[in-house]
Formats: C-alpha cells, structure tokens, sequence
C-alpha cells in the first residue's frame, strides 16, 4: 500500500499543476482502457479541444514508470484485480485529473480489507479479487444468474427441432440434402456448434428448395446462440423471419432471437420480443411468459417480474418455478437496500461511511489515513511550515474526497451486489 501511495502523490501533484493549465473542459466519454496517453477525439467533440490532453502521457506515465521500475522489485503484494498502479492507469486514461484522483484514493484506501465483499477471481495462477472500474463488470452483468441453467432442450421445442428424425421428409435432391442435414446435426449433437451452423447454411444454399431447408434454417439459429453468438443468431434470426417461413419454424426462431437478445445484454429488446411471443397462442407462449417475468427480474422492475410469473397457468410445465419466482421478485423490495446518498453524508466523518457500507476493515482504513493527514497538516502549520501545510492539505483533500466518493459508491456496490445475489435465486434450471 506504501508503493501505491507513493505513486498516488507523485500524480497529485503533477494532476494538480495540469488542473490548472487545461482550460477546455474534459471529455467525458471513457476511452478505450487500452489506450495510455492517445485520445482520440469523435466527431461530437467541440472544436478547439485539445486532442491530446496534457495530463494523460503525464499521468499515465508516471504509473508505467512505476509499474516497470518500482513494482517488480516489491513484488506482487496487492490482493486486488487489476492491482491499484493499474486501476489507477485506467482511472486516469478514462476520467478527468480530479476524479481519477478521487477514485485512485478510495481504491488505496479498500486494498486489502473487507474482500469478501468482492468476487474471487484467479490471476496467473494467484488468488486475486475482482475490482475493476466499471461496475456492471465486476458481478459479470445481469446475466450471470442464468448463465448456469441447465443443457437440455425446451420440451416445446423437440418437435420441430433437428435432432428429431430426419427419414420422414421426402427429398427431391436425392440424399445430398439428407446426408448433409444429418451431418450437421451430427456436429450439433456433438456440441460441435460453429462447425455445424456452416453446415446448415451449406444446405440451405445449396438446395434451397430442399425440405429440411425450414429446420436447418432454424437449427442455425440455434447452433449460433448454444455458441455464445448471440449477435449472429440475431441478424441471422431476423432475416429468415423476414422471409415470412411457416409458423412451426418461426415461433421458435422468433423465442431464440429474443433470448440471444436477452444474453448480449439487449433486454429491453428481448422483453419486446417476449412480450409479442407471450401474448400469442403458440406452443411458445408459457415458455415466453417465464423468459418475459425474468427479463423483468433482471431489470430489476419486481412488480412486473411478480406479474409475469403469476399469469403462468397451473398446467405449465413451468408451474411450480414460476410460483417460487414470483416469491423471490416480490421478495426483492425488501431487500437490505443502502443508501448512497446517507452514505456519502455519513463519511463527513472519515469512515463512518464505509462502516455504514459493512466495509469494516476499509473504514478503519479511512480514519486512520484521513486523521493522519489532519494532524500532520495541524502540526505543519502549528510549527510555521506553511509550504509543507499547504502541500499536505492537497494530498488530504484527494483521501477525504476519496472517502466520501469510495462511501457512496461503495453502497452502490453493496446494493449491486445484493441484486446479483438475488437473481441467483432465479436459476432453476431454465433453458433459454
């Protein structure tokens, strides 16, 4: 932590002369976290604006030479991922000086305490804990709590699905089409998807007339989004609807673009698709009430999830998990919600905040350092060292900042993460 803060003050205080030689306004856009000291400007930026903001090649800089120079020899102590030298980088490559400063500050002051309150995560073999600067990062997005659901297929989907028997269509291509269709299903029963997706799009193009063209097309889709390409399963999806197929192919086409949707983090377009979907007659429409209640879940709207999962009918297949989920969405209101805002108040006082936030080790952190640089800053002035009292108060400045922002982002973090924890709940096995 010592490096860290050695780091931290050597970028105050050249943070502190840049400050005041820029005089256009910073971009607040974040760059890409590659970048050190390059920025490039969009086509929205004003004219006049410098393309290449001082304080990023000094900034940033400076870190790099620590990172090349200091860090090697003391070692790789820092617990956190990325460490605090690299957190500190992308602060300042994507923030304006002062924020950067703040957040870099609040970071030293949680390294090392309270890591149960972040996700666990293995870094060159080495047991580290997840701490990036983007948030929605750090707990994988809102669509970890169904990452886990279960392999097999919908029970709505078998009859029209390429795995069942393809020796009842007639082909008018001879076996060509038939063998090819049986070789990518082959592949997609092998969990081979990418390679079996190439040969179902073979198939549709070269026997397009083919019989088996309706399931291969459908089959596509499917292989796409079981391969994680959700964006493909989507464009691909769309347009062999717009082609107008039969409804056994286009109700399950129409349910897997919306779940690939749903997974590519686009759930504002899947719960429009669900929605249509759920409001049909078709095989698909209980499946799609349930995909419509979790998207609302995710969405973090409970009173709508609890809707959804309430008009799945006692029949369904999906009975009995719809009525547990409807228990947790309606549960989820009363979870044990901080405040940000009472929390950035509460940190007035040095790590009263954070101990607000359930950050224990962090607030004793906060206080220790924060009543340091207050006393030091007393006695400098106490004893006339007025240029070590004013240099002082500039470093104490940023860690105070820094309690009270890393106070109430950290609520956030909390609130955030009890979220995810919730809609872990909701994976029952769910295939979609």
């Amino acid at each position: 932590m010592i490096r860290a803060i050695t780091v931290l003050g050597i970028i105050a205080t050249l943070g502190a002369v840049v400050a005041k030689t820029e005089a256009a306004p910073q971009n607040s856009q974040p760059t890409d976290k590659k970048s050190i000291a390059v920025h490039t400007p969009s086509s929205s930026e004003p004219a006049g604006i410098d393309a290449y903001p001082f304080h990023r090649p000094v900034t940033s800089g400076a870190i790099i030479l620590y990172q090349k120079l200091i860090s090697p020899a003391r070692g790789t102590s820092c617990p956190m991922h990325p460490h605090c030298s690299e957190y500190g980088r992308e602060a300042f490559a994507n923030h304006s000086p002062i924020r950067a400063y703040i957040m870099t500050a609040d970071r030293l002051l949680r390294c090392g305490h309270d890591l149960n309150q972040y996700r666990p995560t293995s870094v060159d073999g080495r047991r580290r804990y997840f701490d990036p600067i983007d948030l929605d990062q750090a707990f994988g997005g809102r669509m970890i709590a169904l990452a886990a659901a279960g392999e097999s297929e919908s029970a709505d989907d078998t009859n029209i699905n390429p795995r069942s028997s393809a020796n009842s269509t007639t082909s008018t291509n001879g076996d060509s089409d038939s063998l090819l269709f049986r070789f990518a299903r082959q592949l997609q029963q092998e969990g081979d998807n990418q390679r079996a997706v190439t040969e179902y799009l073979r198939l549709v193009s070269y026997y397009p007339d083919s019989p088996f063209g309706g399931r291969a097309k459908l089959a596509a889709v499917q292989c796409y989004h079981a391969a994680g390409l959700f964006s493909q399963a989507v464009v691909y999806g769309e347009s062999v609807l717009s082609e107008q197929p039969e409804a056994t192919i286009a109700d399950p086409i129409r349910f897997r673009v919306a779940a690939s949707k749903f997974k590519s983090g686009d759930l504002d377009l899947a719960l429009a698709d669900f929605t249509g979907l759920s409001r049909g007659e078709g095989s698909f429409r209980q499946q799609s009430i349930m995909a419509q209640g979790l998207t609302h879940a995710h969405l973090h709207d409970w009173t709508a999830a609890a809707i959804s999962f309430d008009a799945i009918d006692d029949s369904s297949q999906h009975s009995m998990k719809a009525r547990y989920c409807a228990r947790l969405a309606r549960e989820a209101s009363d979870l044990d919600y901080k405040n940000p805002k009472l929390a950035g108040l509460l940190a007035v006082v040095p790590g009263l905040g954070y101990l607000y936030d359930g950050y224990y080790g962090t607030a004793l952190s906060a206080l220790m350092v924060n009543g340091l640089f207050m006393w030091s800053t007393y006695e400098a002035f106490r004893q006339d060292h007025n240029g070590l009292g004013v240099t002082l108060t500039i470093f104490g400045m940023g860690w105070y900042a820094g309690n009270i922002y890393g106070s109430a982002y950290s609520a956030v973090r909390q609130n955030e993460r009890r979220r995810h924890d919730h809609l872990l709940k909701f994976d029952l096995g769910f295939k979609f």
